[in-house]
């Protein structure tokens, strides 16, 4: 019997820049944390600030001994994982600069925006500017919104 085999719909290969809320998905799994696997098997490059890997873990601090939904060597072990995608090129690390703060000082002038979400923005909008081509992702509809109206391309989980 001869016949055409289906294929896939495949996503195209691009970069992305995660900000806090998306990365935190790979790492605990919640809402959006499908979408984001899928979104890193296919990339190309997966970018984020230095400033994510502060949050990302005082946020894995919190749910180890606030909120006590992880244990202690589950902090350790989901902690030890995100080092470990850094270090082999998984996610790689846009440092903060002074570009960067200065694009984070405009986008607030312009409208209210908190400090952390505008350096997140900002540091996306740079490596456009570096012409890295990229598409933000990010789990916060008001980041999101703004950063559409910055003229990038967003996915929101």
């Amino acid at each position: 019997m001869c016949g055409k085999r289906g294929k896939k719909k495949r996503m195209p290969i691009v970069n992305y820049y995660f900000d806090t809320s998306a990365l935190f998905k790979r790492y605990i799994y919640e809402d959006g944390s499908d979408l984001v696997d899928r979104l890193m098997a296919e990339a190309k490059g997966i970018y984020t600030s230095n400033l994510t890997i502060i949050e990302l873990v005082s946020n894995l601090k919190r749910l180890n001994e606030i909120d006590r939904r992880i244990n202690a060597p589950t902090f350790t072990a989901i902690r030890n994982q995100l080092f470990n995608d850094i270090d082999v090129g998984m996610i790689k690390i846009e440092p903060l600069t002074s570009p960067i703060i200065i694009n984070a000082v405009d986008l607030i002038q312009g409208k209210y925006i908190t400090p952390i979400d505008s350096l997140q923005l900002a540091t996306a909008v740079t490596l456009i500017e570096k012409r890295k081509a990229l598409v933000f992702v990010s789990a916060d509809r008001k980041l999101s919104i703004l950063a559409q109206k910055n003229g990038l391309e967003v996915i929101n989980l």
